[in-house]
C-alpha cells in the first residue's frame, strides 16, 4: 500500500472531465497538482476501511507478543515476526509524516493558514512521533530480544547475519529472511544507519 500510494501521488493522471465533475460535486476548486494526492488518499482510505479489522488484530497480537513475560530471546521466529511488524510501522510512520507535511504545506498555500504556526504543529508531530512512538517501540524491541548490552547494540542480524543468533538454531526461513534483509540494506546503502 505504501508503494502503491507513493506511485499514485507521483504519476497518476486524472481525466480533466473527472476532475471537473469532482469539483462540481464538491463545489470547490482542486489545483491540478493536488489531484493525484486526493486520488491516492481515496485509495488509501478504501484500503484502510477494508483492512481495518485485520490491521488492528495484527497490531494487537504484536503488542501482546512484545509484552509477554516469557523469554523470546531464544525464539528466532518471534524475532522475525516482530521485526517485520516493526519495519511496517516505520513505513507507516514515514508515510504519515509525508502526508502531514503535504497537509501542512497545502493549508499554508491553499487555505491561507499562518505558516509559522502550521510548521510548528508539523515539527511537534514529528518530534512526538519519533520520541513517543518510534523510539519507544525500538526500545521495547531491544528489551524484549536482549539486543543491547551496556547501552550499545549487542545483536543485529542485519549487520551480523546469522552470527547475531549466537549459534541458536534457526529455521531455513529465518536464515533466508536475514539474508534478504542484508541484501536490501546493502543495495540501498543503509548499512551505516543500521549499526
Amino acid at each position: 500500500m505504501h508503494i502503491t500510494s507513493t506511485i499514485l501521488q507521483r504519476s497518476l493522471n486524472i481525466a480533466e472531465e473527472s476532475v471537473a465533475e469532482v469539483q462540481a460535486n464538491l463545489q470547490e476548486f482542486i489545483p491540478e497538482r493536488v489531484v493525484p494526492k486526493c486520488a491516492a488518499r481515496q485509495v488509501k482510505l478504501s484500503f484502510f476501511t477494508m483492512q481495518r479489522l485485520r490491521i488492528q488484530t495484527i497490531l494487537k497480537d504484536w503488542g501482546n507478543l512484545m509484552w509477554a513475560i516469557h523469554n523470546a530471546n531464544n525464539n528466532a521466529e518471534r524475532w522475525a515476526t516482530t521485526f517485520s511488524v516493526f519495519i511496517m510501522l516505520v513505513l507507516v510512520v514515514d508515510k504519515t509524516l509525508g502526508a502531514a507535511h503535504s497537509l501542512c504545506e497545502s493549508r499554508i498555500e491553499y487555505r491561507n493558514s499562518e505558516a509559522k504556526a502550521e510548521r510548528a504543529e508539523f515539527r511537534k508531530l514529528v518530534r512526538l512521533t519519533e520520541t513517543e512512538l518510534f523510539d519507544r517501540c525500538k526500545e521495547i524491541f531491544h528489551w524484549k530480544f536482549k539486543t543491547r548490552k551496556g547501552g550499545k547494540e549487542a545483536c543485529n542480524p542485519i549487520r551480523d547475519g546469522m552470527l547475531a543468533f549466537r549459534g541458536r538454531p534457526c529455521t531455513r526461513n529465518i536464515a533466508q529472511y536475514v539474508h534478504d534483509l542484508q541484501i536490501l540494506a546493502r543495495n540501498f546503502g543503509m548499512f551505516g544507519d543500521l549499526q
